[in-house]
C-alpha cells in the first residue's frame, strides 16, 4: 500500500504546482518601469551644478568677452564613460576649461542613480556671469531688529540658492542695510561672490565695494573688483534720506 500512496502524493504535488503556476501566470503584471531619459538626467545634473560651473570664471578676474560664447560639450556613453570638450580650440586649455571638467566629473560621479548614456549636453556656462545689483532710487532702511532677523533667516536657509532669493526679494523692495551688514555675506557657504554683488544694491556705505571685497574668497576677489569698477553700494550722499521701515 505504501507505493501507491507515495505515487498519489507525488501526483497531487504536481497538480497543485501546475494550478499555482497557472494562477501566477494569470496575475496582472505591475506597471512597466519607465525608460530612463539619459539626456534629461544629464541635463538635470548639469543644471544643478550651474553655480559651480559659473564660478570657474571667477579666478581669471576680469570677464573675457571671448569666453561668453564658450561652448562646453559633455558626453556620456553606454558604459558611463564621460568626455568633455570645448568647441572653440583657442579656449580649450587653461584653468577655466580644466575647472569646468572637474566640476562636471564631480557632479556626474555623485549622481544617483548612476548616469548611463548615450547622452550629450552643450553648455554655455559663461554666457551670463553675475553682475552687481544697482542701488535703489528710493531706499528704505531696514530697522536693526529686521536686519538681525534677515541675517538669522539667511543662516537658517537650506542652501545658497534660497539665500540669494531672499536677498533678491529685499533688493526688489528697495530695502537697504546699515554699513556693518557686509558681514551678511558670511552666511553663504559657497556663492559668496554672488551674495556680495547682490549686496552692492543694499549696503548703505560709501566704501561698500572695499568692504564687501574683504569677505569674498581671495581666488574670486579679482572678479568681484573687476565687475564693480562702475560702482557698488548705496551712497550716503546724492540719494534721498532712507526711510526706516516699520
Amino acid at each position: 500500500m505504501r507505493a501507491p500512496l507515495a505515487t498519489l502524493v507525488v501526483a497531487l504535488t504536481i497538480i497543485l504546482s501546475a494550478v499555482a503556476s497557472a494562477h501566477w501566470e494569470d496575475e496582472p503584471a505591475g506597471p512597466p518601469t519607465p525608460a530612463r531619459d539619459a539626456t534629461a538626467e544629464l541635463h538635470a545634473v548639469l543644471d544643478a551644478a550651474a553655480p559651480d560651473l559659473v564660478a570657474c570664471a571667477f579666478p581669471s578676474g576680469r570677464p573675457d568677452p571671448a569666453r561668453a560664447g564658450l561652448q562646453f560639450v559633455v558626453s556620456l556613453d553606454a558604459r558611463a564613460r564621460l568626455r568633455t570638450r570645448v568647441v572653440e580650440p583657442a579656449l580649450a586649455r587653461g584653468p577655466a576649461a580644466s575647472c569646468l571638467t572637474r566640476v562636471v566629473r564631480r557632479a556626474v560621479g555623485r549622481a544617483r542613480p548612476r548616469l548611463v548614456g548615450p547622452a550629450e549636453a552643450t553648455l554655455t556656462p559663461f554666457a551670463a556671469l553675475p553682475q552687481p545689483t544697482p542701488a535703489p532710487a528710493s531706499p528704505v532702511l531696514i530697522a536693526p531688529v529686521e536686519a538681525r532677523a534677515l541675517f538669522d533667516a539667511l543662516r537658517a536657509a537650506p542652501d545658497d540658492a534660497a539665500r540669494l532669493a531672499r536677498l533678491a526679494s529685499e533688493v526688489a523692495n528697495g530695502r537697504v542695510l546699515r554699513p556693518d551688514a557686509y558681514v551678511f555675506v558670511g552666511a553663504f557657504r559657497v556663492r559668496k561672490v554672488e551674495a556680495a554683488l547682490t549686496m552692492c544694491g543694499m549696503l548703505l556705505r560709501e566704501d561698500a565695494r572695499a568692504q564687501l571685497a574683504t569677505v569674498v574668497p581671495p581666488a574670486q576677489r579679482a572678479y568681484f573688483l573687476a565687475v564693480t569698477e562702475g560702482g557698488c553700494g548705496v551712497p550716503m550722499i546724492q540719494q534721498p534720506t532712507p526711510t526706516v521701515s516699520t
